[in-house]
Formats: structure tokens, sequence, C-alpha cells
């Protein structure tokens, strides 16, 4: 393994050696492939030599975007946490990577509803990182972030607006406030102050993200769009229906350009779209939609999937606005029980799910239905 490495390591330096005489230390090809090379030499625990490439590569990048640019600082801080790293012991620097590895993880306990183990393992990553790096530190403060977001999606919202809270004060002394991450972490909390009903604030932080992202990345870019996407949900629940629409629509455009017809992200800004049309009673839009989105989705993520069952759900209303409550009643089921196959009974996703059913609203409606006259 030591030998494949040391072997990588020579070809890389030879590739970038050549593409930094042919194209420039300012060039697309040699700023992406040009921080391989410092990544590789600290695998292999040669932190001399990865310190004086960082060196370079930082030169490169200030040169190219200015010394202040989110992708300079990203480099500086690749940098520091390079020297730092060095600093460890072998011992603690495996103990770093386990609390990585566990990071890495939290995401997708997350999207299974396995919400009480992502919370172990956010935790521990949250712990892990402050003992061996220290909280002045950007990926301590995104750990807390992405600790903050199994809160929330527990319903521990005031641990997690603490969370967030800590995250965003490291985050602008670390990074800065034109950082995407720094947006990313202010998107999130709005996401709950939203859930809370506390839209002021909400508001504020969304449009802080959009212009952030905006300048960041530009407006063909997936992390515009995220920040389009919730702009827009939040505008609905405002009840500013014209200015949802043309964010939902703007957010879906940019998906499609950036990731695809058929990304998780792109059917997610369809599925709020389907929501907002829904509500403003324009079934005839929302139908063909729909169908589209419960396919692709099927396809793309699985009829196993949260997100499949949501399309369920909203087929379900779709039928319950056209006053086919038998049809509705038959759609919430089959999300009720895929939810219940995936989270769990006792999970927080699946009490969640049970608090909103509508199927309690739909039987409301039909035996109201029958009791009509005298």
């Amino acid at each position: 393994m030591a030998g494949n490495r040391a072997g990588a390591t020579v070809h890389i330096r030879a590739a970038i050696a050549i593409e930094r005489s042919v194209f420039g230390d300012e060039h697309d090809r040699v700023l992406a492939n040009f921080p391989m090379l410092p990544d590789l030499l600290e695998v292999q625990e040669q932190f001399e030599e990865a310190n004086a490439a960082h060196t370079e590569i930082i030169a490169a990048f200030s040169k190219r975007y200015g010394p202040d640019h989110w992708q300079t600082v990203d480099q500086r801080i690749a940098t520091e946490d390079c020297v730092r790293r060095g600093q460890l012991s072998s011992e603690d620097r495996a103990r770093l990577r386990e609390a990585t590895t566990a990071s890495g993880k939290v995401n997708a306990l997350c999207d299974a509803g396995q919400f009480s183990e992502a919370l172990k393992r956010a935790t521990f990553v949250v712990e892990r990182r402050r003992e061996l790096i220290g909280e002045k530190n950007s990926t301590y403060a995104l750990s807390l972030a992405k600790l903050a977001i199994v809160h929330t999606m527990l319903g521990n919202f005031a641990t997690a607006d603490s969370l967030y809270e800590q995250s965003l004060v490291i985050e602008k002394e670390t990074l800065g406030e034109r950082h995407p991450e720094y947006a990313q972490t202010l998107s999130n909390l709005a996401v709950q102050c939203d859930e809370l009903g506390q839209y002021l604030r909400a508001e504020s932080l969304y449009e802080k993200a959009v212009g952030i992202n905006l300048k960041a990345f530009g407006s063909k870019s997936a992390a515009y769009g995220a920040s389009l996407n919730n702009l827009a949900v939040h505008s609905d629940r405002l009840g500013d229906f014209e200015k949802a629409e043309t964010l939902y629509l703007e957010a879906i455009e940019t998906y499609r350009q950036t990731l695809g017809d058929a990304s998780p992200e792109t059917l997610t800004a369809t599925s709020n779209f389907c929501r907002h049309l829904l509500a403003r009673g324009e079934l005839t839009c929302a139908e063909p939609l729909i169908l589209n989105l419960i396919d692709q989705r099927r396809t793309v993520l699985g009829d196993n999937h949260p997100q499949y069952a949501e399309s369920l759900n909203l087929l379900g209303l779709l039928f319950e606005a056209k006053h086919e409550f038998a049809r509705a009643a038959e759609q919430f089921q089959k999300a009720l029980a895929f939810l219940k196959q995936v989270y769990g009974e006792q999970n927080p996703g699946w009490r969640s799910a049970c608090k909103s059913d509508p199927l309690r609203e739909i039987d409301r409606r039909v035996n109201r239905t029958h009791r009509i006259g005298p």
C-alpha cells in the first residue's frame, strides 16, 4: 500500500508539473488537481512536503481569485488543518479519522430515519473534534451545525438553535460571512425558524443565504438553486404566492441545468412546487407533475425511501382536492405504510408522520359530508 501511494505521488507530482508549465498556475485544471498532492503526501505523513505544496496552492488561488475569496480561504484553512494534524500523534490522527468516518454516516442515517443513531454519531464527532482540533476551527463548527440538524429532526429546537448560533460565530470568524458553508448554516437555521413560526427571522436568514450563494457560485449553481427553493417555501408560508411561484420555477430550472432532471434536488423542488399548486387549487397543472414525480422518485430513490412516500401523500392531497376521498385515503395509507416500514413505529420520523396523518382529516370531511341536510 505504501509503495502504491509513493508511486502515485510521483505520478501526480509529475502531472501537475506538466500542467503548470503548459497552462500556468491559475488554470482551472491546475487548481482542480494541485490540492490532490498535499492530501496524498499527508496520508504518507510527509507533513513538511505537504505544507510546502499547500503554500504554493494558496499563492495560485490567491492570484486567481484574490486573497479573500472563499476558495482561497478554503486552501488557507486546509494548510492550517494540515499543520495541526501534523502536530498530533499517530494515534490521535487515527482517532480524528474515526470522527471523519462517523461524520460521513450521519446524513445517511438521517435519510433512513435512524435519528437516534445519527444523534450518537454526530455527538461523538463534535466531542472528538473538540478534543483534538479545538473549538476555533471551521471543521468543528460544521460538526456543530450537523449536530443541530439532527436535533431539529428530533424536535429539540432550543438545543438546535444554540448549536446553530455557536456554529455561525465560529464560521464567521474562520470562514467569513461570504463563504458558502456560512450560507448553508444560515439556511438550515432559517428552516428551523420557519417551523417555529419565526418568519421575520427566517426571511432575513434565507435572503442572506441567497445573496452569498449568488455571489459565490453565480446563478447557474446547485447551491443557488437550493437557496431559491428554501426562500420559495418560506414565501408560500407567508402567502406571497406570486413570489413563491417565481422562485420555485427558477429553482427547478437551476437544478435541471446543473444537476439534471431526475436529481433528488430537482425532484424536491418540484415536489414543493406541486404543493404550491395544490394549495392554490391549480389541480390540472399539478396532476401530471405529481404522477411524473412518483415515477421518477421510484426510479431514482426506490419505493422504500421517505421521499417516495411523500410523493404518494401528494397524490392523496390531489385526490382530496378533487373530492375523491376513497382514492385519497388509499394513497395516504400507502404513504404511511411505507413510512412505517422505513422508520419503525418508535422512531420520531414515524411519530411525526402520524401526528400529521391526513387520514384523520379525510375521515372528518367524509363524515361531515354524510351529515349534510336536515
